[in-house]
């Protein structure tokens, strides 16, 4: 194939890229599409892409590789596709890309695709306003997001800077987290925390704010919302842990979060409303799990 001469070419982008063959299994795979997946070559060159591989998943959770690939349909269709998914990383947790998919043709027939890939970096004054504070110890040093001291401290300063801004509070909890650790080791539940870490600063827009609470439980306080966006986000990061993996010498382990949202009042005090949206995780706890409950 005349593409296989641009190959080399590829290995100097900062992009991911790769090429698939009409079937998608993968004949090249480059080395910033290594750095960005975690992937390393040789685990990659000579399977498809939708052998727990990348395997993209969109904002709502479609399993993309199985229904409405861009791959494939730039393959079907000879047309450059554009999207952002969440690509697999080696490690479990799921990472925003932006995504350009095109065709490869040779003397009228399509010999596969290409796919480009770069992370959706994430860069806010509001986050930034943070990072001194995350120098003054307030890192949880396993998952690397936000500790609580950081909620009780100086997020309500923050939140007094832009008294006008709607604030809202999505509280959430690992499900069947000690059965988890019991069967399979706290090894693996720490990585299940890092991977749960990952998804949900990944899941999250730029100007929210990803705290580890405590043990298995987890908080993201949302900026610049009302009701509605807020239920639509806590069912989008329920959605994208559950589509997230531990990886397991057997089989990757997945597992499911509890989630409760609420509204921060007006002249209400944070803690306040941390407690309501803890006790409607509570309800998704006992209603099912693996669900987001809202209350008022």
């Amino acid at each position: 194939m005349d593409i296989e001469k641009y190959f080399d070419w590829f290995e100097h982008f900062d992009e991911g890229v790769y090429f698939v063959s009409p079937e998608r299994e993968i004949v090249y795979f480059n080395e910033a599409s290594e750095a960005i997946s975690g992937f390393k070559r040789d685990e990659v060159v000579g399977s498809y892409c939708y052998d727990n591989i990348l395997n993209h998943v969109s904002e709502d959770g479609t399993r993309l590789c199985f229904h409405g690939c861009p791959l494939m349909h730039s393959i079907e269709n000879r047309v450059v596709n554009h999207a952002e998914v969440y690509l697999h990383h080696k490690k479990g947790h799921r990472v925003k890309v932006s995504v350009k998919t095109l065709p490869v043709i040779e003397e009228g027939n399509v010999v596969g695709a290409l796919e480009i890939f770069t992370p959706l970096e994430k860069d806010n004054l509001f986050r930034q306003s943070l990072e001194y504070y995350k120098k003054q110890a307030m890192t949880d040093t396993l998952t690397g997001l936000n500790n609580r001291a950081v909620l009780d401290s100086h997020v309500p300063e923050l939140m007094a800077s832009s008294k006008d801004v709607n604030y809202g509070v999505i509280f959430m909890d690992i499900d069947d987290f000690k059965a988890f650790n019991d069967t399979y080791g706290h090894g693996l539940g720490d990585k299940a925390l890092e991977v749960a870490s990952n998804t949900l600063s990944q899941a999250v827009r730029t100007s929210d704010i990803v705290i580890r609470y405590g043990g298995e439980e987890f908080l993201v306080l949302v900026y610049d919302t009302d009701n509605t966006a807020l239920t639509k986000l806590a069912e989008k990061l329920r959605r994208m842990i559950e589509a997230s993996t531990v990886d397991h010498a057997k089989e990757p382990l997945s597992f499911t979060m509890s989630m409760g949202t609420t509204m921060v009042h007006a002249n209400e005090s944070l803690v306040h409303a941390i407690e309501r949206a803890d006790k409607a995780m509570y309800e998704s706890k006992q209603t099912g799990k693996n669900k987001v409950t809202v209350v008022d």
